[in-house]
């Protein structure tokens, strides 16, 4: 849910945005005076299409999105409760132009809005947001609200206050899981994109196989088990690295797998998947990242490939 004052990006709002300019940061002043900060303040100032992107991403994961504030940067974090998949994303404190925290803020603490009211709040045209300015906001430990101020073109800016919901964050850690031998592999982007084009099927499954030296795809009908006719058929030659103990067969959800997809291609030009110890065996991972690192955990099953 979002109150408060909002004001749109275009050219017929400029006059209005003149007359509440101040208005709105007297406001957004006195909410944060009044009250005991706990947490950390942000402004970003570059790379604000990607941030919105991924909110976006993280979004359609989970049914709702948590924030965690760090002293030297971000988390963010969605957990499926039904398939028990967990992303986060992490940006180092050279994403941001700014980072003012508290000193009463607690490791893992944090906040959480839904998924509605993240993809509300952030739903900003392409061309909008790479005119924007900045965007400051405030993660706050014990807020009912997070504070969101975009700056667009002209000095045009949006306010709005977004409703938080309760923070049970599931802690889970890289350290829950164990790396394995089975299966893992570093891919360009570019050898996925007929995987991932045409029409999709978020309900389905996408199975791998390795078969004579090559990565073999197919979809399958997870209610019928039965197997696409269609497949792809990938050389391991054009992977960076290609990995595996014996001959298995991986079958995940198409719709996770993809939004590794998308989030990998945004961040950078490689996609990493393993197989993995802990509560779910699948991992998806940036390829030598810098400033923001990308980590998803999903189900998936692994059968072996008999002769």
């Amino acid at each position: 849910m979002l109150s408060g004052d909002t004001i749109d990006f275009f050219p017929s709002a400029a006059r209005d945005f003149q007359q509440k300019e101040s208005f709105l940061e007297s406001q957004l002043n006195e909410t944060i005076k009044g009250v005991t900060f706990c947490g950390c303040k942000y402004v970003l100032r570059k790379n604000f299409s990607t941030f919105i992107q991924l909110i976006r991403h993280l979004a359609v994961l989970g049914g709702k999105i948590f924030f965690i504030p760090r002293r030297d940067g971000l988390i963010l974090s969605t957990y499926n409760s039904t398939t028990y998949s967990y992303t986060r994303i992490f940006f180092d404190e050279g994403c941001f132009s700014e980072i003012s925290s508290s000193n009463e803020m607690e490791e893992e603490d944090g906040c959480c809005m839904s998924r509605n009211a993240a993809l509300s709040a952030f739903k900003i045209p392409p061309e909008i947001a790479k005119a924007t300015e900045s965007l400051t906001f405030d993660v706050e430990t014990s807020g009912d609200y997070m504070d969101l101020i975009i700056v667009g073109p002209d000095k045009l800016r949006r306010y709005c206050k977004i409703e938080l919901i309760t923070f049970n964050n599931p802690r889970i850690k890289s350290e829950d899981f164990t790396r394995t031998n089975v299966f893992s592999f570093v891919s360009p982007i570019p050898l996925w994109k007929s995987v991932f084009t045409g029409k999709s099927n978020n309900h389905c499954q996408i199975v791998l196989e390795i078969q004579n030296e090559s990565l073999i795809i197919r979809r399958k009908d997870p209610k019928t088990e039965t197997l696409s006719r269609s497949k792809i058929v990938m050389n391991m030659k054009k992977f960076i690295e290609f990995e595996f103990q014996r001959p298995v067969k991986i079958s995940l959800s198409y719709h996770e797998f993809a939004i590794a997809y998308k989030i990998s291609n945004l961040l950078s030009g490689f996609i990493s998947m393993e197989i993995v110890e802990g509560h779910v065996p699948i991992k998806f991972s940036l390829y030598q990242s810098q400033s923001i690192n990308f980590e998803m955990y999903c189900p998936g099953s692994i059968d072996d490939v008999t002769a």
